[in-house]
């Protein structure tokens, strides 16, 4: 995660998933994967594994950490990139830091991606609402 991010529209980045799975035509000239394949096999870089798309457990819980508020950009990936558990999650930390942190930018890879996490992110919101007793 970028902590002071150089991007004018955001203070912070956070992508608890990098890369991607091409599915059309128009992923041929993606950047994000250029970028990412010039450090493939470079030990310890973020990006060892250039752009196989690997979720980033350890960077889930990150934004809930955030002591002031802050505007950052997110990678999410849709339900097509990523394992069906770790979509709602992501869902659940961003509707959950709503007051702490404004996702100015949530990056979506894929058509529908908005939905999906929206989708997800009411059935993780009911989920915890179920098990607190709160519903």
């Amino acid at each position: 995660m970028g902590q002071n991010s150089a991007i004018e529209w955001t203070d912070t980045t956070w992508n608890p998933v990098t890369g991607c799975t091409k599915i059309t035509r128009g992923c041929d000239n993606c950047y994000a994967e250029r970028f990412a394949e010039r450090f493939r096999g470079v030990p310890g870089h973020p990006f060892e594994s250039g752009f196989d798309l690997t979720t980033r457990p350890e960077r889930l819980h990150q934004p809930l950490a955030w002591k002031r508020p802050r505007r950052s950009s997110a990678k999410n990936a849709s339900a097509a990139d990523s394992s069906c558990d770790f979509v709602p999650a992501i869902a659940y930390i961003m509707s959950e830091c709503s007051r702490s942190c404004k996702f100015s930018a949530p990056l979506y890879a894929r058509p529908g991606g908005a939905a999906v996490i929206a989708s997800a992110a009411a059935a993780a919101r009911a989920a915890a609402a179920s098990s607190d007793g709160t519903a």
